[in-house]
């Protein structure tokens, strides 16, 4: 049997090709291996704020990169007629955070967009830079991990007189949900435990702690809850008076009869006044006198409604700690009128009328108000002697008892304020 030189040569080669497949198939470590995807970061700025970045960072002493978005209040003035500086882009979908940046008079918003590499963690501080306009209290710093191919915005923001720092994962259309993160490392880990950074549960943003945990070692203890204080914060501050004719009372308003001796002498001489063409003489209400301000006495909104409110959250996020939400929120207790006022000018032993109103708002990381609880107490009446006997003990454990009212009117909003999260953390 005789083989063709045609035919001998179309097998060799073949064998050749066959031989070359299966060593290319049999040895991987020739292969070229992709990295992995970019992640991109949004960091929005403003004038008086300062925005800080570390990449692959374990901690704040052990990190890749620094890089610094920093914007101080001495720019205000020339940013006023020079407008922010230009937006940095890299192509990140536009979010209703961008379209709703507006320049409050020396604010001036703008963002600036990085790439840093996929799957290592990411930590980010946030302080105020040169500015005696606010203050910041609290604990300001995200920690999480940058998925690949994933894009992230990251914004300080001021709400009810508070600082908010939140982070946020942006899909391809443009909407955007808060990004789970962790608090910052307070010791960097040691040199045997450094590769297990990337893959700590308790850095994985797309994974709840818990779940993480147990999917590791399904006989390892659950991990703690999340401290609901380091995300919800509780404020006071003051609304309208009595019919929105002056602020509310932040301590106790006592108004006595003599009060109205010396407004009544002042109208006096306005109405001699407006007799010879010197204006009009406005009507006279005993809710608009100044008073007496009662330190000791704080508003409920100032002190007995900041504890119920406290307590109440604290059973609730302990009862269903997968509420506890991942971007910063405010709860605040507005206080309207607080007074204490005599009701008959002629008798000096009538009584004297305890009133009461307040508000208790939620307010989202954007600064809008929503959920809003308005609390309008029953009027109390006693003599003022009843009133003010023991450091006005009477007025304060009524005003216990119209917080635990008034909270508890909220506390009914709670599962609408701060819905379960387990479902949206594990996707």
């Amino acid at each position: 049997m005789s083989i063709s030189r045609s035919t001998l040569a179309t097998a060799l080669i073949g064998g050749l090709l066959l031989s070359a497949t299966v060593s290319a198939q049999t040895t991987p470590a020739d292969a070229t291996v992709e990295p992995p995807a970019k992640a991109r970061v949004r960091i929005f700025g403003a004038n008086g704020q300062g925005i800080t970045m570390y990449t692959n960072a374990a901690c704040y002493s052990e990190y890749d990169s620094k890089v610094e978005v920093v914007r101080s209040g001495a720019r205000a003035i020339g940013s006023l007629f020079g407008g922010a500086p230009d937006n940095i882009t890299l192509g990140i979908p536009e979010t209703d955070s961008v379209r709703n940046m507006k320049s409050v008079l020396f604010s001036k918003p703008n963002y600036q967009e990085y790439a840093v590499e996929g799957g290592q963690p990411l930590i980010f501080t946030a302080r105020i830079e040169n500015t005696n306009d606010y203050r910041c209290d609290g604990d300001l710093s995200l920690h999480f991990v940058a998925q690949p191919g994933q894009d992230y915005e990251v914004q300080m923001s001021l709400a009810g007189g508070r600082c908010l720092f939140n982070a946020r994962q942006v899909s391809s259309d443009g909407t955007s949900r808060p990004q789970p993160t962790r608090s910052v490392p307070r010791e960097c880990p040691v040199a045997d435990e450094e590769a297990a950074v990337t893959t700590d549960p308790e850095l994985d943003s797309d994974v709840d702690a818990p779940t993480a945990a147990a999917a590791v070692d399904p006989d390892a203890p659950p991990a703690p809850p999340r401290d609901w204080k380091k995300m919800v914060r509780l404020s006071a501050g003051i609304g309208p008076g009595p019919n929105g004719n002056r602020d509310g009372d932040a301590v106790l308003r006592l108004v006595r009869r003599s009060d109205t001796g010396k407004v009544a002498a002042l109208k006096a001489g306005q109405l001699a006044l407006s007799l010879l063409g010197g204006g009009n003489v406005r009507g006279f209400s005993k809710n608009n006198l100044r008073g007496e301000d009662i330190t000791s006495v704080p508003s409920p909104s100032h002190g007995a409604i900041i504890l119920a409110l406290d307590a109440r959250l604290d059973a609730y996020f302990a009862a269903h700690p997968n509420t506890v939400p991942y971007d910063m929120q405010i709860v605040q207790a507005r206080a309207g009128q607080w007074s204490l006022t005599y009701q008959k000018l002629s008798d000096g032993d009538a009584p004297y009328l305890l009133e009461h109103d307040a508000s208790i708002s939620f307010i989202t990381t954007t600064g809008i108000t929503s959920q809003t609880v308005y609390c309008r107490d029953e009027p109390h009446m006693a003599t003022l002697e009843e009133w003010q006997a023991d450091d006005y003990a009477k007025v304060k454990a009524v005003a216990s008892e119209m917080a635990e009212r008034c909270v508890a009117q909220y506390a009914e909003k709670l599962p609408t304020l701060f819905p379960e999260l387990a479902v949206a953390a594990e996707t």
